[in-house]
């Protein structure tokens, strides 16, 4: 036997999640419980799966492998993963933080490609042209990909 489950706590001076790599070598489909609350995102499966609250179920196909960013499901729009690196946002985001007051999401990002947000129900872009919106079946909750490059970006929320 060998072991299957590697847990990577990832520790940013703007936030703090989580990283489960899950291994199958088995011919068989492989069933595990992780410790996980906060928002779950699958890095190689590029979706989503719902905020989990103490535990998640992960199903890991025969021969395969999955790696989950679990990070605290704020209530307000925020950084739900990357898609630059697999620590996904520690080496490419040098700062995030969100302005209630103006209701905006800042994040400095150091190479290019997405970056992925989660905005709750409550929420929406007041400014939706060139981000790519999805809304989640299970929370009601959108995705939000924003192509970025090297360089500070701004995008403003309102409220619903």
């Amino acid at each position: 036997d060998h072991p299957k489950v590697f847990r990577l706590h990832v520790q940013t001076t703007w936030d703090a999640w989580d990283l489960f790599a899950v291994f199958n070598f088995s011919a068989e489909p492989l069933h595990k419980s992780l410790p996980a609350t906060g928002a779950v995102w699958d890095f190689w499966e590029e979706r989503y799966a719902g905020v989990a609250s103490g535990t998640y179920a992960v199903t890991v196909p025969p021969r395969s492998a999955k790696l989950l960013r679990v990070a605290p499901a704020r209530a307000h729009p925020w950084v739900l993963s990357t898609d630059i690196h697999i620590r996904q946002g520690q080496a490419e985001l040098s700062g995030v933080a969100w302005d209630e007051a103006a209701r905006e999401l800042r994040f400095t990002t150091t190479r290019r490609g997405n970056v992925l947000l989660r905005v709750p129900k409550e929420f929406r872009a007041a400014d939706p042209a060139g981000l790519w919106i999805a809304k989640d079946g299970n929370d009601s909750s959108l995705i939000v990909r924003v192509a970025v490059e090297p360089g500070e970006r701004c995008i403003r929320f309102a409220k619903m």
